[in-house]
């Protein structure tokens, strides 16, 4: 095969890696997120954040992604190499099927990574989400508003403590998008998380003190 049909094929094939790295980062993103309930498109996540995802997933629960990308830059480039293969008909055909089951094994590959990552993130010790402790805004103003109508009735303190709900959480974010933090695990704080770990969802205006490990 001469040099420049090599490049150009090369440049075609490195361009449908893209393509192929895309959908491993989209497929990803919509079993993980779904194991959560919720459906990744209300995220809007950016094309970069989703190509990003399609190559870091290579170097975790997605390692058989190498062999997938492996044989469909080899294979295209063995037949266009070898002049007695290239110009046939049906091993082009051969060719076509084989670049189509690489794309379904990027497909289920992903599809499983993403459902393996959400559920140790869901169960697993430790956890990739970041902690996060919170005081709901409107909670913290009705006690307070409550706090002053019993300081004005004289009220014994005691019972004051008990009457007013809580409002400070604590809880795991799953990821924080156009404003809105997507919280699991949500829980008073010093308090064990429910059996039901339904997913919350908060507007950031909705919550105050908002404390993330690490940060």
């Amino acid at each position: 095969m001469p040099q420049e049909s090599f490049i150009a094929k090369l440049t075609q094939l490195v361009a449908l890696y893209v393509v192929y790295v895309f959908l491993s980062g989209w497929t990803f993103f919509d079993f993980y997120y779904r194991q959560f309930g919720v459906d990744p498109r209300w995220f809007d996540l950016p094309v970069q954040e989703t190509l990003v995802k399609g190559f870091t997933v290579l170097f975790t629960s997605g390692t058989w992604l190498w062999a997938c990308y492996g044989i469909m830059l080899l294979v295209p480039l063995w037949v266009d190499g070898s002049a007695k293969l290239r110009d046939r008909f049906l091993v082009r055909m051969l060719v076509g099927g084989v670049m189509i089951g690489v794309l379904l094994c990027v497909f289920f590959i992903s599809k499983s990574a993403g459902i393996s990552e959400a559920k140790h993130d869901q169960e697993g010790a430790p956890t990739r989400l970041a902690p996060v402790t919170f005081t709901l805004k409107a909670c913290a103003e009705r006690n307070e508003l409550k706090s002053k109508e019993i300081s004005r009735t004289g009220q014994h303190k005691g019972l004051q403590e008990t009457t007013l709900p809580k409002c400070d959480y604590s809880g795991q974010i799953l990821i924080f998008r156009n404003g809105v933090y997507y919280l699991y695990k949500v829980a008073p704080l010093r308090e064990q998380p429910p059996a039901n770990l339904a997913l919350q969802v908060y507007r950031a205006e909705e919550l105050i003190n908002l404390t993330i490990a690490g940060q």
